[in-house]
Parts: structure tokens; C-alpha cells; sequence
């Protein structure tokens, strides 16, 4: 069998002690009869495969949420190559590769094992070896800092469970934005919105050893929404006013709420209200848009001034009687009682009865023949709204002077 082994027979068995490449002989011998050839020989390489290495490492121990480097690289094949390296890691998760990291998420005892294969194909291409990993409860040393912080704000960052004697002045912090600082407590100021991966490296408690390693955690930083309201800045007392603050943004999120001051006292909730002004004035509506951040920067505020116009109030003045029949009979139509409580000027027509339109404060008509006038005033206010303008109506009767009246002029 070239192990310096033999048998005999058609068929025989053996077992190679040791890996390697044989030479196995095959004499097949003629009986004495047959006289002249009596035998022949055959030879038949064989490879005796042995078995890879599995070397996964030592026990060892980590904490719930630190992630650990596994190696397989000290593994190896006494007659060749490792084809494939595959990690079962005692939580219910797997992987492929040499070199490998996972993190546990539950505390416990977990058997970690690596499988090689040789990629052979017999019966010792496969050999697994485990280690046992102790998953401590909690992390002793974390990152003590707001989950979630403001653009532009200074954030505090500590750690907690730092272990005693620890010289906190060589520990060293980088942001996660390409600004680093050195020490135990520490603050910083974010200039974008984003994901950051705080970390600090520097000689901590890490399962119950003392040793220089890094303790990372995430960070966001929140962009405040922007609120923005659309509507009617004018309107009158009364009037149904609709308030549209869906082009409200977060320009990182999404807005989780709407809540509306309507500066009389009332107040709606919703991207879409609408509000009646009881009474005349300008008011200061306020928007205020919520992210879902939970930051101290989750809302975003947007104010709109609405004015409600106080309508006007026309004045045309006293009925009146005049007497015609002289030369220059004439009356003097005049608005100057007329007021708006806003404050605003007026503008003022007159429409006469007898078809005759004047624009004016005051206005003077000629009056030739007995009989009455109905003059109406519209006073209007600047805004062109439907409660700008009033109006105000009186007669004027116009009468003949007596001859004797009219002998003495």
C-alpha cells in the first residue's frame, strides 16, 4: 500500500495512518500452470486527505451591544488551502469569512463556532472547533449625551461607569463631523443636520479587563420645521377665513403636527383651518409645525398679520329744504360727518335720484324745479373688500319762493 503495509486477494481493505500521497501495487500472480508471464503489476496514485484545522480562538467576553473582530486566519490545512470558513455565533445568527464581527444583543453564555472546509469533498474535508463567549448584562462604559440634539446648539458629552483612575485627559473624542477633543467631559456644536457616530478611545472597563478600546454611539442632529402659512390677508367681521399651512416642510423629517393661534382667543388644530373674526382690527395668526424629533428644536413657528376691516360709516347729513326760484339756487351736498374707525381715508359718490352721479367729499347741486331729491352717499374705504363700503340717503325738497321774496331780490 507504500505505507509498508500488504494484503492479499482480489479485494482487500486498509486504512493509511497518516495523510499524504501513496503509491499503491497491485501484483496479480498466474498459477504455476500457465507457465512463461505468470504475473503482472498496476499502480495507483492515491491522496490521503487530511483533515483542516478549525482554530476559532480562546474563550473570551464581551458586553450586550459591543461588537467583536473573530479571526479564523490561525486555521489552517496540513495538505493545502481553507476553501471556505463559515461562523455560527451561538444567538441564531451566521456568517461567512475569516475575519468577521457581530455584536450580541442578549446577555448569557453563547458557544460560538467556526466551521472549515478544505473543499476536498471526503469524509474530513469538514472539522469545526467552538469557544465559549460570556455576553456581559450591560455595557459599563457608555456614552452619556441627548439622543436626538440642534443644529447650531452645544451638546454635552460624558461617559458613564467610567472605572476609577482612569486618566480622562487621554481619552479622546471625535464627532462623527471631522472635529475631534480630548477628555472626559466634553461639548460640541453641530453646523449640519444629520446621523452622527459619536466615539472616544481610551483605556476603559470592557467586561471586566481594563483596556484601550472604543465606545461609539449615534447621535441626530434635527433641522427645525419650517412653517408656512397661506391665506387672505384682509377680510371683514364675520367672514369664513381659510388657512392652508401644508407647504409646511421638515428638511429632514416629517411634520407630525399643526396647532394654529388665531390671536382673538381661538385656536384649531390641522394642516387645513378656517376661522370667522368676530370683531374688526389686525391680528397676529401663528402656526406653530412639530416634527417627530422629540428635540428641544422640533418646531418651527410662521406668524401672518390679518386684518379685519371695520366697515365705514357714510354720513350724508340732515334732510333739507331749500327754496328756488332765484338766480343761483343751489344746494351743497357734503359727506365730511362720514368716518371709518379703522382710520383710513374715504373716498365718497353721490347718486341722485334725478339721474345725476357726483365723486366728492362735497358736491353742489343746482336745484330749478320744486319738488324732491333722493341723494344716497357711498363712502368706501381703501381696501376693496365687501364690508368697505356704506351708504347714507337724504331728501332735499326743494321749494318755490314767494312772489314777494322773489320782488325783494
Amino acid at each position: 500500500f507504500g505505507d509498508g503495509a500488504t494484503g492479499a486477494g482480489a479485494v482487500s481493505r486498509h486504512a493509511f495512518a497518516q495523510p499524504g500521497v501513496y503509491r499503491v501495487q497491485l501484483q496479480a500472480n498466474a498459477s504455476a500452470a500457465a507457465g512463461g508471464c505468470s504475473s503482472t503489476k498496476a499502480v495507483h496514485v492515491l491522496t490521503v486527505n487530511a483533515a483542516p484545522v478549525a482554530d476559532p480562538g480562546p474563550d473570551r467576553s464581551v458586553e450586550v451591544g459591543q461588537e467583536l473582530l473573530l479571526s479564523g486566519a490561525a486555521s489552517h490545512d496540513p495538505d493545502g488551502g481553507i476553501a471556505a470558513y463559515d461562523w455560527d455565533f451561538g444567538d441564531g445568527e451566521k456568517t461567512a469569512g475569516v475575519e468577521v464581527r457581530h455584536i450580541w444583543r442578549k446577555p448569557g453564555q453563547h458557544r460560538v463556532t467556526l466551521k472549515v472546509d478544505d473543499g476536498s469533498g471526503v469524509a474530513n474535508a469538514v472539522t469545526e472547533k467552538s469557544f465559549v463567549l460570556s455576553v456581559a448584562d450591560k455595557p459599563k462604559v457608555a456614552i452619556d449625551a441627548i439622543p436626538v440634539a440642534c443644529v447650531g446648539r452645544p451638546v454635552a458629552f460624558g461617559l458613564a461607569n467610567l472605572p476609577e483612575g482612569v486618566d480622562q485627559a487621554g481619552l479622546s473624542w471625535a464627532f462623527g463631523d471631522g472635529v475631534s477633543e480630548k477628555g472626559g467631559k466634553v461639548s460640541h456644536a453641530y453646523v449640519k443636520p444629520g446621523t452622527y457616530t459619536v466615539g472616544i478611545a481610551g483605556p476603559m472597563d470592557r467586561a471586566g479587563a481594563v483596556e484601550t478600546t472604543v465606545v461609539a454611539r449615534k447621535i441626530v442632529v434635527n433641522q427645525p420645521p419650517v412653517a408656512v402659512i397661506e391665506a387672505e390677508r384682509k377680510t371683514c367681521p364675520g367672514t369664513e377665513v381659510s388657512f392652508d399651512g401644508s407647504k409646511s416642510f421638515d428638511p429632514d423629517g416629517s411634520i407630525s403636527g399643526f396647532a394654529w393661534d388665531f390671536g382673538d382667543g381661538s385656536a384649531a388644530a390641522g394642516a387645513k383651518v378656517s376661522h370667522r373674526f368676530a370683531r374688526p382690527g389686525t391680528y397676529a395668526v401663528r402656526l406653530t409645525v412639530t416634527d417627530s424629533s422629540g428635540s428641544a428644536c422640533s418646531a418651527g413657528v410662521s406668524t401672518l398679520s390679518v386684518f379685519v376691516d371695520a366697515p365705514p360709516v357714510a354720513d350724508a347729513g340732515p334732510d333739507a329744504t331749500v327754496s328756488i326760484g332765484g338766480s343761483q339756487d343751489s344746494f351743497v351736498l357734503d359727506a365730511a360727518r362720514s368716518r371709518d374707525p379703522d382710520g383710513d381715508s374715504l373716498s365718497f359718490r353721490w347718486s341722485l335720484s334725478n339721474g345725476l352721479t357726483l365723486e366728492g367729499e362735497k358736491a353742489r347741486i343746482l336745484l330749478t324745479e320744486p319738488g324732491s331729491v333722493i341723494a344716497t352717499l357711498t363712502a368706501s374705504d381703501p381696501h376693496g373688500l365687501a364690508c368697505g363700503a356704506s351708504t347714507d340717503t337724504i331728501e332735499i325738497k326743494a321749494t318755490q319762493r314767494p312772489k314777494s321774496a322773489l320782488l325783494s331780490d
